[in-house]
């Protein structure tokens, strides 16, 4: 065996270790492939540098299929800091489109103690918004992951939403979303720490430098065939994040599903 495959077959042992010791990766029996498999025929493509850079993300990835758990303390938080209180559930809304919010709207419909409040509405339409503003109620706007903020920004900014009035409640965000987002309400809570990004904000870079890591990222991401616009995932948020679906804020060599050229690129945590 000469030192290049054995070089090989350490990485694929510390990829085993960085897999099972991740506790988020416990969910992974969900996806209908096999992770390792499929992050083993990656390292198959990707040199040595990259692998090593990979391995450190995915000590970082988080993994969340079952939302229950945080869905709970979000209705704790709710029940404690607006008792007594008039309140609208709402996740964006946008051309009637079903967005991820809405999970989070009917996991908290169903859990949540109702009479903790002098009334709580579950809205589902700009119309029904609208009628909850006028009647001065506070609007509690859900989601299950917050990538960049805009999107949230630009709902709180197009329904002309009263800050003192307007709250924020999400599983898990960005650094860089809480930051763009928190000037705009009153409240804003999230079940997990917020996030920094993944290269730039050093989170995932191990020994590399920062200048070191994008370089050796740029490598891989040269190597898969994507949209410039999520290069560095959309906006540049560099997550590492998998909800029920992987938002494409998260790193694009992670969920996109071809090579440049048209062959498969193996995804992990595919969209």
């Amino acid at each position: 065996m000469s030192d290049a495959d054995d070089n090989h077959v350490l990485d694929l042992i510390e990829l085993k270790s960085t897999i099972s010791s991740n506790p988020y990766m416990k969910g992974l029996y969900l996806f209908r492939h096999d992770i390792f498999e499929v992050l083993a025929s990656m390292y198959e493509i990707i040199d040595k540098e990259s692998r090593k850079l990979v391995s450190n993300m995915l000590e970082n990835y988080i993994v969340i299929q079952e939302y229950r758990k945080y869905t709970n303390n979000i209705c704790d938080d709710i029940e404690l800091n607006f008792f007594k209180k008039r309140i609208a559930i709402c996740p964006t809304i946008e051309n009637n489109k079903l967005k991820s919010g809405h999970v989070i709207s009917y996991e908290i419909r169903s859990s949540i103690d109702k009479s903790k409040f002098k009334e709580i509405r579950f809205i589902m339409s700009i119309n029904e918004l609208i009628k909850c503003v006028e009647s001065d109620f506070d609007i509690i706007i859900v989601d299950d992951f917050i990538g960049s903020g805009n999107q949230i920004s630009s709902f709180i900014e197009l329904c002309n939403l009263n800050k003192s009035k307007t709250h924020v409640y999400t599983i898990i965000m960005q650094d860089i979303s809480r930051d763009k987002v928190t000037p705009l309400v009153d409240r804003i809570y999230s079940s997990l720490p917020s996030r920094k990004r993944a290269i730039t904000d050093g989170l995932s870079i191990g020994s590399f430098s920062v200048s070191n890591a994008k370089i050796i990222y740029e490598r891989i991401e040269s190597l898969i065939d994507i949209n410039r616009d999520y290069s560095y995932g959309y906006e540049k948020t560099e997550a590492l994040v998998t909800m029920k679906r992987t938002p494409n804020n998260t790193l694009p060599i992670f969920w996109t599903s071809r090579m440049k050229g048209g062959k498969k690129w193996p995804s992990p945590f595919p969209r």
